[in-house]
Order: structure tokens, then sequence, then C-alpha cells
């Protein structure tokens, strides 16, 4: 199964980044939150229910070890992300009705292949300005991105992300010797 059918290809322009794409800022956090996030749109993101089996390794959830570790698994129902994807839910609800109160695209109400289209590609979201959309987008790279680092840490103790930062402070300091 692909992710690409989550990509909202009308959203796409020739002459602008496609809205997964788009960042506030240039750091290399909000950096490595659009990598994640794209990485989980396209399927590039190691997960193991989407690989084939390799020398009778588990697909089974490495974090929970309940389920096949799939997309929607990994999104909406691992249990150790629970808080994140309560709070990412709470946020992009608020961001939703902020932007039109009446607003009946409530993420709580969704369909489960709707939620998962809904954090790979919020562009989806019909009836938000701007603002709200880029909002949004930002609430879904802040979730993909937390849950991955979870992840990492629940599974190597720490992320790349942490262990590259601690090495490039440690060059840092001492080149200043």
């Amino acid at each position: 199964m692909t992710t690409l059918k989550y990509l909202n290809t009308e959203a796409c322009n020739f002459e602008a980044c496609h809205p997964v794409w788009n960042c506030q800022n240039t750091d290399s956090i909000s950096v490595s939150k659009a990598n994640v996030h794209a990485k989980v749109l396209v399927q590039r993101y190691p997960l193991l229910g989407g690989t084939s089996r390799r020398h009778g390794a588990s697909i089974t959830c490495p974090v929970c070890f309940k389920d096949k570790e799939t997309l929607q698994h990994f999104l909406l129902s691992c249990p150790a992300y629970d808080q994140h994807r309560l709070s990412m839910l709470a946020r992009a609800n608020t961001v939703i009705m902020t932007n039109d109160g009446s607003k009946s695209s409530n993420l709580l109400q969704m369909s489960s292949e709707q939620l998962v289209s809904t954090i790979l590609d919020s562009s989806h979201v019909d009836d938000l300005d701007d603002t709200s959309q880029q909002a949004l987008n930002e609430v879904m790279k802040d979730y993909c991105f937390k849950i991955h680092h979870l992840r990492s840490v629940l599974l190597h103790g720490e992320s790349r992300y942490v262990v590259a930062t601690k090495r490039h402070l440690k060059t840092r300091s001492s080149t200043r010797l």
C-alpha cells in the first residue's frame, strides 16, 4: 500500500512548495520536522509493517508489541503515543475551530482513513484560510516528529537528532578551546 494516495495533488503548484514542505522557520528542528513528515507521507519512514520480512524479522510494533506496525498503527493506535496523539488532536481541532466556529471538520469525527490523510497532508481540510492551513500543517509536522522522536528514544535510547546535536556541540566547544 502506498501512502502517496494521501498527497493532495491539487495543492501542487509548480511555482511554490507543496504545503507539506512549507516551513515557518529554517532552523534545523523545523527542517527535521518537515523531513520526518515527508518521509512518512512518501512511505520512506522505516515502519516494520511496511517492509518485507527479512531474515525472519518480526513486523510487530517494537514499541507496544501489540499489533503490526503499520502506518495507521503508528499514527493512530499505538498506545505509546497516546499522550502526543491527544495533544495533537486538541491543537488541530483548536486551529480548525478558530478558523470557523461552525466548522464540521472535527478531527474526532473523522474516519481513520480521513484522519491519516489529514495528518499526512493537511491541505485536504477544506475552508481554512492560509494562516490556519499553515498552523494545521505545523501541528501535523510537530506530531509526526514527536512520535518519531519518542519511537527513536524507546528503541535506541536517544534519537539520531539528539546524538548529532550533542556531537555538534562537543565539536564546537572543543574548537573554542
